[in-house]
């Protein structure tokens, strides 16, 4: 591609990406500012001479991610109620660990009827073939336009951040156990302890009950440290330059190209441009796109997730979420892989992603062929999920990269399912 188009429009969408930050600021899920944000988003599709649509959908905003703080207190209180009731502690650790498994790890949203629910919403474009060609196949090209809470562990420091994450699990996990080991052995109130650990002397009757006793004192730590995993403050909360207006705009510029260039556009193929809201909050914005368009998700849909745009030397297709146990497409996987090394990208590799998930997900579990295409550190950084996301911490060479490496691989997708087509028909 000419090199001073895709300069052109890396500019237009770091110009893009300003302007709704601009606007609106950080758009944390469900927040009135992620729908302002939505309807600028959709403000610029209907500049660049498409028609967007809108999309509204319930979700409960603050039941994943958000809620990690209220684990860590929930924590602090296993741990009080241990020397007065390890069965009440042993319930309270359960449940919190329960939580924390389907809410935050799975994303299932079991337990959303405990949270406030808010409204979110999916903003949604499609370029119809030229003239009277029958659609054949979709592409869509997707990322998100909520922005995400401050991960104060990661702003403070990115390199014990996960380390610091997962004592406060395994902190929870370990109240449990110790929990039931001191119901095992009697111990049902403070009472036991008083009159088993140290005997009419004050010297230690019961050395193994001692060390049962003072245990549950290590979970403290961990427990503070989930309690300021992330911050709810919304003058803190991340700006979502790189993660996800990157992704969001990018979609939108390869929309708009082939848009003003319908001689490349690949024949019966619609394109559709989608940014999602509540992504931040377990995916909820794809989730509920895949839901009321499961009738247009088939084995010719293919979706290219977009998702953090920014470090040009960590260029990644994502192959699956390991925590949501997806496993997006291979043969998409080679493809794009090839393209980015057509575009000049030598060092690009194929990860899966090890923590969170990403928008292809849910299409994945929906039958649809799908990817996620990033250009992000892998490890932890101070600049992911922190207030430190901003416009001026974009790269535009990078966001430009993106953009043509996503021009190129829609016309070989589509070749791909044209290719497969005839073998059937065949």
């Amino acid at each position: 591609m000419n090199e001073k188009i895709v300069k052109q429009n890396g500019q237009e969408i770091y110009n893009n990406i300003k302007d709704i930050i601009d606007s609106v600021g950080p758009r944390l899920p469900g927040s009135e500012e992620e729908y302002q944000g939505a309807k600028l988003f959709a403000a610029q599709l209907k500049n660049a001479g498409l028609e967007p649509q809108i999309e509204t959908f319930q979700c409960a905003p603050e039941a994943s991610i958000a809620a990690v703080p209220a684990l860590g207190y929930v924590g602090f209180a296993a741990i009080a109620l241990f020397y007065l009731s390890p069965i009440s502690s042993l319930i309270l650790s359960l449940c919190a660990f329960i939580f924390a498994i389907f809410q935050v790890f799975f994303y299932t949203g079991l337990f959303d009827f405990l949270s406030k629910k808010a409204r979110s919403q999916n903003v949604i474009a499609a370029l119809e073939p030229k003239g009277e060609q029958e659609v054949h196949r979709t592409i869509m090209l997707t990322g998100h336009i909520d922005s995400s809470w401050c991960w104060k562990l990661s702003y403070q420091n990115a390199d014990n951040m996960m380390a610091k994450t997962i004592v406060g699990v395994i902190s929870m996990a370990a109240i449990a156990i110790i929990s039931i080991i001191a119901l095992g052995v009697g111990a049902t109130s403070f009472n036991f302890w008083n009159t088993n650990i140290l005997d009419d002397k004050g010297n230690i009757a019961n050395a193994s009950f001692l060390i049962m006793y003072l245990l549950p004192i290590m979970g403290i730590p961990g427990s503070f440290w989930l309690s300021q995993f992330l911050t709810k403050d919304k003058a803190q909360a991340s700006q979502g330059a790189m993660g996800n207006l990157s992704g969001s705009e990018i979609a939108l510029m390869v929309t708009k190209f082939y848009k003003e260039h319908p001689e490349k556009m690949p024949k019966n193929t619609r394109i559709v441009c989608a940014s999602f809201g509540a992504q931040e909050s377990g995916l909820k914005g794809s989730y509920a796109y895949c839901k009321a368009h499961k009738n247009e998700i088939d084995k010719h849909c293919f979706v290219i997730n977009i998702d953090s745009i920014r470090d040009m030397e960590h260029f990644n297709v994502i192959t699956g979420d390991t925590w949501l146990m997806s496993h997006f497409d291979k043969e998409l996987t080679h493809l794009a892989l090839s393209t980015m090394a057509e575009c000049g990208i030598q060092n690009a590799g194929a990860i899966q992603n090890p923590v969170g998930g990403c928008d292809s997900t849910p299409f994945d579990k929906s039958n649809a062929r799908t990817i996620t295409i990033s250009a992000l550190n892998p490890k932890p950084t101070e600049y992911y999920h922190t207030s430190r996301d901003t416009v001026d911490n974009l790269n535009v060479d990078t966001l430009a990269k993106c953009f043509e490496v996503v021009v190129a691989l829609v016309p070989k997708i589509a070749e791909i399912d044209k290719r497969e087509t005839a073998k059937e028909t065949k």
